[in-house]
Protein backbone atom coordinates (compact mmCIF):
# COMPACT_ATOMS: atom_id res chain seq x y z
CA UNK A 1 0.00 0.00 0.00
CA UNK A 2 0.87 3.58 -0.32
CA UNK A 3 2.72 5.16 2.48
CA UNK A 4 1.75 7.96 4.41
CA UNK A 5 5.27 9.65 3.38
CA UNK A 6 4.49 9.51 -0.19
CA UNK A 7 1.33 11.30 0.38
CA UNK A 8 2.42 14.13 2.42
CA UNK A 9 5.24 14.39 -0.38
CA UNK A 10 2.51 14.34 -2.71
CA UNK A 11 0.98 16.95 -0.33
CA UNK A 12 3.91 19.59 -0.45
CA UNK A 13 4.39 18.88 -4.35
CA UNK A 14 1.02 20.32 -5.20
CA UNK A 15 1.01 22.72 -2.72
CA UNK A 16 4.23 24.17 -4.47
CA UNK A 17 2.70 24.17 -8.07
CA UNK A 18 -0.61 25.68 -6.72
CA UNK A 19 1.04 28.29 -4.83
CA UNK A 20 3.15 29.53 -7.91
CA UNK A 21 0.57 29.68 -9.52
CA UNK A 22 1.04 27.59 -12.21
CA UNK A 23 -1.73 25.56 -15.27
CA UNK A 24 -3.18 22.57 -13.86
CA UNK A 25 -5.28 19.93 -14.98
CA UNK A 26 -6.02 16.55 -14.08
CA UNK A 27 -2.92 15.10 -16.04
CA UNK A 28 -0.59 17.66 -13.71
CA UNK A 29 -2.19 15.95 -10.41
CA UNK A 30 -1.59 12.47 -11.75
CA UNK A 31 2.19 13.62 -13.11
CA UNK A 32 2.49 14.69 -9.89
CA UNK A 33 1.57 12.16 -8.07
CA UNK A 34 3.93 10.03 -10.42
CA UNK A 35 6.74 12.26 -9.20
CA UNK A 36 6.05 11.59 -5.27
CA UNK A 37 5.28 7.82 -6.08
CA UNK A 38 9.11 7.44 -7.81
CA UNK A 39 10.79 10.11 -5.06
CA UNK A 40 9.48 8.11 -1.86
CA UNK A 41 8.29 4.40 -2.95
CA UNK A 42 11.07 1.87 -4.39
CA UNK A 43 9.82 2.60 -8.18
CA UNK A 44 11.08 2.91 -11.46
CA UNK A 45 8.75 4.69 -13.99
CA UNK A 46 8.05 1.10 -15.94
CA UNK A 47 6.50 -0.47 -13.07
CA UNK A 48 3.65 2.43 -13.41
CA UNK A 49 0.76 1.87 -16.01
CA UNK A 50 -1.05 4.28 -17.48
CA UNK A 51 -4.80 3.73 -18.95
CA UNK A 52 -4.54 0.62 -17.77
CA UNK A 53 -7.31 -1.81 -19.32
CA UNK A 54 -9.97 -2.50 -16.86
CA UNK A 55 -10.27 -6.38 -16.41
CA UNK A 56 -14.46 -5.98 -16.22
CA UNK A 57 -15.80 -3.25 -17.64
CA UNK A 58 -15.71 -3.37 -21.42
CA UNK A 59 -13.83 -0.43 -23.32
CA UNK A 60 -13.14 1.58 -20.22
CA UNK A 61 -9.56 2.19 -18.65
CA UNK A 62 -8.09 3.20 -15.24
CA UNK A 63 -6.13 5.85 -14.97
CA UNK A 64 -3.05 4.10 -13.39
CA UNK A 65 -2.45 0.32 -12.35
CA UNK A 66 0.79 -0.36 -10.71
CA UNK A 67 1.21 -4.20 -10.46
CA UNK A 68 3.11 -4.46 -7.61
CA UNK A 69 4.00 -1.93 -4.09
CA UNK A 70 4.47 -2.36 -1.02
CA UNK A 71 3.21 -6.08 -1.29
CA UNK A 72 0.01 -5.60 -3.35
CA UNK A 73 -1.19 -3.98 -6.81
CA UNK A 74 -2.85 -0.75 -6.57
CA UNK A 75 -5.29 0.50 -9.46
CA UNK A 76 -5.79 4.64 -9.33
CA UNK A 77 -8.32 6.39 -10.70
CA UNK A 78 -7.80 10.73 -10.34
CA UNK A 79 -10.46 13.53 -10.35
CA UNK A 80 -9.61 17.49 -10.57
CA UNK A 81 -12.98 19.58 -10.50
CA UNK A 82 -11.33 23.11 -11.04
CA UNK A 83 -12.80 26.26 -12.10
CA UNK A 84 -13.65 26.79 -15.42
CA UNK A 85 -11.22 29.07 -17.51
CA UNK A 86 -14.58 31.17 -19.39
CA UNK A 87 -15.48 31.45 -16.21
CA UNK A 88 -19.14 29.68 -16.53
CA UNK A 89 -20.56 27.74 -13.95
CA UNK A 90 -20.62 23.33 -14.83
CA UNK A 91 -23.59 21.51 -13.18
CA UNK A 92 -22.11 20.96 -10.13
CA UNK A 93 -24.58 18.20 -9.16
CA UNK A 94 -23.53 16.23 -12.66
CA UNK A 95 -19.42 16.48 -11.64
CA UNK A 96 -20.53 14.55 -8.43
CA UNK A 97 -22.52 12.09 -10.05
CA UNK A 98 -19.30 11.59 -12.53
CA UNK A 99 -16.98 11.29 -9.19
CA UNK A 100 -19.87 8.37 -7.85
CA UNK A 101 -19.24 6.55 -11.62
CA UNK A 102 -15.58 6.43 -11.15
CA UNK A 103 -16.03 4.98 -8.12
CA UNK A 104 -18.20 2.28 -9.13
CA UNK A 105 -15.49 1.48 -11.45
CA UNK A 106 -12.68 1.00 -8.83
CA UNK A 107 -15.55 -1.18 -7.39
CA UNK A 108 -15.46 -3.40 -10.59
CA UNK A 109 -11.69 -3.91 -10.56
CA UNK A 110 -9.64 -6.38 -9.08
CA UNK A 111 -10.80 -7.73 -6.10
CA UNK A 112 -7.45 -8.70 -4.72
CA UNK A 113 -5.61 -4.96 -5.88
CA UNK A 114 -5.62 -2.07 -3.56
CA UNK A 115 -7.94 0.61 -4.95
CA UNK A 116 -7.39 4.45 -4.49
CA UNK A 117 -9.61 7.30 -5.80
CA UNK A 118 -8.12 10.54 -5.66
CA UNK A 119 -9.71 13.69 -5.61
CA UNK A 120 -8.93 17.65 -6.47
CA UNK A 121 -11.49 20.38 -5.67
CA UNK A 122 -11.68 23.65 -6.37
CA UNK A 123 -13.64 26.53 -4.17
CA UNK A 124 -16.81 25.31 -6.45
CA UNK A 125 -17.15 22.06 -5.48
CA UNK A 126 -15.81 22.10 -1.92
CA UNK A 127 -18.22 24.19 -0.98
CA UNK A 128 -20.85 21.63 -2.66
CA UNK A 129 -20.18 19.12 -1.37
CA UNK A 130 -19.39 20.49 2.11
CA UNK A 131 -23.34 21.60 2.29
CA UNK A 132 -25.50 19.14 4.23
CA UNK A 133 -28.43 20.14 1.58
CA UNK A 134 -26.94 18.71 -1.19
CA UNK A 135 -26.57 15.26 0.92
CA UNK A 136 -22.71 14.67 0.11
CA UNK A 137 -21.44 16.12 2.92
CA UNK A 138 -20.86 12.64 4.51
CA UNK A 139 -18.68 11.41 2.01
CA UNK A 140 -16.76 14.62 1.40
CA UNK A 141 -15.92 15.29 5.11
CA UNK A 142 -15.44 11.66 6.21
CA UNK A 143 -12.87 11.41 8.88
CA UNK A 144 -9.29 10.06 7.95
CA UNK A 145 -9.93 5.96 8.97
CA UNK A 146 -13.63 6.55 8.74
CA UNK A 147 -15.99 4.11 6.85
CA UNK A 148 -19.14 5.03 4.60
CA UNK A 149 -21.37 2.65 2.87
CA UNK A 150 -22.13 3.43 -0.92
CA UNK A 151 -25.53 1.23 -2.09
CA UNK A 152 -28.28 1.62 -3.71
CA UNK A 153 -30.01 3.48 -1.08
CA UNK A 154 -27.23 6.19 -1.02
CA UNK A 155 -27.76 6.73 -4.78
CA UNK A 156 -31.10 6.69 -4.95
CA UNK A 157 -31.83 9.53 -2.54
CA UNK A 158 -30.12 12.01 -4.85
CA UNK A 159 -31.12 14.47 -7.22
CA UNK A 160 -32.32 13.02 -11.11
CA UNK A 161 -29.13 15.25 -12.78
CA UNK A 162 -26.67 12.80 -10.12
CA UNK A 163 -28.18 9.63 -10.79
CA UNK A 164 -27.97 10.11 -14.45
CA UNK A 165 -24.07 10.14 -14.01
CA UNK A 166 -24.19 7.06 -12.22
CA UNK A 167 -26.42 4.44 -14.26
CA UNK A 168 -25.34 1.21 -11.39
CA UNK A 169 -24.74 1.82 -7.43
CA UNK A 170 -21.50 1.79 -6.73
CA UNK A 171 -21.92 -1.00 -3.83
CA UNK A 172 -19.20 -0.23 -1.92
CA UNK A 173 -17.38 1.07 1.13
CA UNK A 174 -14.95 4.00 1.24
CA UNK A 175 -12.77 4.72 3.52
CA UNK A 176 -11.00 7.97 3.94
CA UNK A 177 -6.76 7.98 4.08
CA UNK A 178 -5.35 11.08 3.73
CA UNK A 179 -6.84 15.12 3.21
CA UNK A 180 -5.23 18.39 2.95
CA UNK A 181 -6.17 21.94 1.96
CA UNK A 182 -4.08 24.05 -0.42
CA UNK A 183 -3.51 27.17 -1.73
CA UNK A 184 -6.84 28.92 -3.69
CA UNK A 185 -8.95 27.21 -2.05
CA UNK A 186 -7.98 23.54 -3.12
CA UNK A 187 -8.91 20.34 -0.77
CA UNK A 188 -7.05 17.06 -2.01
CA UNK A 189 -8.33 14.19 -0.67
CA UNK A 190 -8.12 10.38 -1.01
CA UNK A 191 -10.21 7.51 -0.21
CA UNK A 192 -9.47 3.62 -0.40
CA UNK A 193 -12.10 1.42 -2.63
CA UNK A 194 -13.49 -1.61 -0.62
CA UNK A 195 -16.04 -4.12 -0.78
CA UNK A 196 -18.65 -3.63 2.37
CA UNK A 197 -17.30 -4.95 5.59
CA UNK A 198 -13.87 -5.28 4.20
CA UNK A 199 -10.61 -4.53 6.31
CA UNK A 200 -7.10 -4.41 5.55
Amino acid sequence: MIRVETWKRFGQMLDTRLAKPVFTTEDSLRYTFFAALLECENLKPEDIILEHRHPTISSAQIDTWIPTINGSGVAMEFKYDRHIPSGSNANRTQKAGKIFHDLYRLGQFEKTARRIFVYLSSSEMTNYFSSEKNGLSKFFSLAQGAALRIDDAFIAARAKSFTSMVPTAPNIEVVSLWTQGLPQNHLIRAYEVREFGRRQ
